[in-house]
């Protein structure tokens, strides 16, 4: 039986209007300027705030270990913080950030892992790590100033990630045999960075 956990957060929520362009580029960013070490940055953060569970205020922790877990979170208003660590095979990550400046870490380590996210609003942070074979994670943005990171390291991961709005950016570092990666951009000035390293 799979185990759930759902988390609610609503603080003055606010929700943006969506972009309106039509426009659609994938374009390379360099590396020191997007990319800032964003796995090892997200281990070290998870891991720090699972040792200081009540360092900060507005933040919530989700812990799963075993198998077939699913952790469900929704964060509503600004400046939250929500940290999801799973460990096992086929668990599952939902997430859905509406409002502003909000802050979001999933890190997943085993087989068969899924994680799903949806970002409304401005500037909202996603960084996904997983470990392990036959990973996938999916990113929607709908709003301006929105950031999603994934990085996947096994066989046969897959990564999808949607901009719509102003501005948005997107990167996705996949190692490991039979990665796919697709981006759909609709909107302005949106970025996005594939890396894929086959071995």
């Amino acid at each position: 039986m799979k185990k759930r956990i759902f988390v609610t957060l609503m603080l003055f929520s606010l929700i943006l209007s969506h972009g309106m362009a039509t426009s659609a580029s994938i374009g390379i960013l360099g590396l020191d300027h997007f990319r800032f070490d964003f796995e090892n940055l997200l281990i070290r953060k998870i891991s720090f705030l699972f040792d200081n569970e009540f360092e900060w205020d507005l933040q919530t922790l989700i812990k799963q270990e075993g198998n077939d877990n699913i952790a469900e979170s929704t964060q509503s208003g600004s400046s939250h913080q929500v940290y999801i660590y799973q460990s096992g095979a086929d668990n599952l990550s939902q997430l859905l950030q509406l409002g502003t400046d909000n802050w979001a870490g999933i890190y997943q380590e085993g087989n068969s892992n899924s994680s799903l996210t949806h970002q409304e609003g401005d500037s909202n942070w996603i960084g996904i790590y997983q470990y392990g074979s036959n990973n996938s994670a999916r990113a929607r943005q709908e709003g301006s100033n929105n950031w999603i990171g994934i990085y996947q390291y096994g066989n046969q991961n897959r990564a999808t990630a949607k901009q719509v709005g102003i501005g948005n950016m997107a990167y996705i570092h996949q190692e490991g045999n039979g990665n796919i990666a697709k981006i759909q951009q609709l909107g302005n000035n949106n970025k996005a960075t594939i890396i894929q390293k086959s071995f």
